[in-house]
């Protein structure tokens, strides 16, 4: 990276403060991933910067690097634009894609670098026109897990080629392991769990079918949630990835795999496992086992960013999710928190007005008292 930098188009996704009147600046760049830079005297009540260092805003910002080489600083800025203006429940999805840049997000290559901005930047129009907005996060999720060495990967535990429809599930660290029958239910008497589900639907329901299901209506509490699951209790894990395996958007994801071309047969000579063998390494993947069970071809459908499949965003979401997650130690982010605080704030104020609105209707129906007085005194006359 060179020591100075000039007319390079960023977004902020993060601010903190640093000493009495400076701020560092998480950003966002073009041509060089993520880029902290510290803003000296912007917090100062005469700045320049007053109002500018603001997310969602297009910027052309010069940056020169210190003597010691481990900082950058703000040297001039201009606007590329007008920001984004998002609405609400809109504006918790572009706090959410922030929130993971700030926390994932670190300097790859060149090209994961060019990916994660124009994802991010075309999340950012999606959500403000309101459109597709589920499709471009789990795609920026799909972007950003490449960039930073976590694609989803196109082959099993082993390197040998996905089969279109023998289930897998992903490991940690490891890749798919394909899962049959027999190791399904040794999961399942390993973990005393109930029984492991196939991809498809939301995962508030289990199976034990070897085929993906139809389309399940059923939802958890957080299935209106845009983006995915972002909280993990566990072991802490080490912030280096251990799997780089990529994900091959618009090109044959077998090329680089000997004599594979398309997707394994069932002919294919795998070394079988024992039951026991099976037992034992169930063992040892039992706790980096995560997301949902997928096919072959589901698989695919997401690694290479497709997501033509039946279900493709509740399986891409539920994967994704499962990987964050553990990628996060435990770290909880704050916009799917006010987002499921601000969708109950309106079931309430809805409940507010249905119960006001059944009191008027009720007062409106009950019988004036001087109306009752003379039907009351005829009775008694009778």
């Amino acid at each position: 990276m060179p020591s100075i930098i000039n007319n390079e188009p960023c977004y902020i996704y993060h601010v903190r403060d640093y000493q009495e009147h400076s701020l560092f600046l998480e950003t966002i760049t073009l041509n060089y991933g993520p880029i902290t830079v510290l803003a000296r005297g912007a917090k100062r009540a005469r700045s320049p910067l007053q109002g500018v260092l603001q997310p969602f805003v297009p910027l052309r910002i010069s940056i020169k690097q210190s003597q010691s080489g481990d900082l950058f600083y703000l040297t001039d800025y201009a606007f590329c634009g007008e920001g984004y203006n998002f609405k609400m429940p809109e504006y918790f999805c572009g706090l959410y894609l922030n929130e993971l840049l700030h926390y994932l997000y670190r300097s790859g290559d060149a090209d994961g670098n060019l990916n994660v901005f124009a994802s991010y930047l075309q999340c950012l129009e999606a959500i403000d026109h309101h459109e597709r907005i589920e499709l471009n996060l789990r795609l920026f999720e799909l972007t950003l897990l490449k960039a930073i060495g976590y694609a989803v990967p196109v082959c099993d535990d082993g390197g040998a080629p996905l089969k279109r429809n023998e289930p897998y599930r992903y490991c940690f660290g490891v890749g798919f392991i394909q899962f049959d029958q027999e190791m399904i239910a040794l999961l399942n008497e390993i973990t005393a769990s109930s029984p492991l589900r196939f991809g498809g639907g939301d995962g508030a329901e289990d199976s034990t079918e070897a085929t993906a299901p139809a389309p399940d209506s059923s939802a958890d509490d957080d299935s209106a949630l845009l983006f995915a699951k972002s909280k993990v209790r566990g072991r802490k894990l080490e912030d280096k990835p251990r799997m780089t395996t990529g994900s091959y958007v618009n090109e044959d994801p077998w090329a680089y795999l000997p004599h594979a071309t398309s997707f394994g047969s069932s002919e294919d000579k795998v070394p079988a496992l024992t039951r026991e063998q099976k037992r034992a390494k169930l063992r040892f993947y039992q706790h980096d086992l995560l997301g949902p069970m997928l096919t072959g071809i589901q698989i695919l459908d997401i690694a290479t960013h497709a997501l033509h499949q039946p279900q493709a965003l509740a399986n891409a979401k539920q994967l994704t999710s499962a990987i964050m997650s553990r990628l996060l130690h435990g770290r909880e982010i704050e916009s799917r928190r006010l987002y499921r605080e601000y969708l109950q704030m309106l079931k309430q104020k809805q409940q507010h007005k249905k119960d006001a609105a059944t009191t008027t209707t009720t007062t409106t129906t009950a019988p004036a008292p001087e109306e009752a007085a003379p039907a009351a005194a005829t009775t008694e006359q009778e």
